[in-house]
């Protein structure tokens, strides 16, 4: 177990998504890290608080991580941006196949019902 006192603040952040990506990626890069929130504690377990969140690691890696923060950010940031590009794209498909089976389904009874 690591003292309270070895504990260093690496950076904040407003978005509580993005904190938790941050301190995942540290984490698998098997680094020792843990995130808190500074504001005011809700009655929601699954809210760990208010904004800003802050990520700490042990103070004898903190110059290493700081080196690659902007980086570990930067690729989060644009894998999030992937991702929801790819649900935007897909939420679009679907649309377009609702729209083209109820056209479909239209054009079948129609046809039904000028042989009937």
């Amino acid at each position: 177990m690591v003292a309270q006192d070895a504990w260093r603040e690496l950076c904040r952040f407003e978005d509580l998504g993005l904190a938790r990506a941050v301190a995942t990626s540290i984490a698998a890069m098997e680094f020792d890290v843990r995130m808190s929130a500074r504001g005011p504690v809700t009655d929601d377990d699954a809210h760990p608080g208010r904004p800003p969140y802050v990520i700490q690691v042990e103070h004898g890696v903190w110059d290493e991580l700081a080196d690659v923060l902007d980086e570990i950010v930067e690729e989060q940031q644009e894998f999030d941006r992937l991702l929801a590009e790819r649900h935007t794209a897909g939420h679009h498909v679907r649309i377009v196949t609702v729209i083209t089976l109820a056209g479909a389904a239209d054009v079948l009874v129609l046809l039904g019902l000028i042989d009937w």
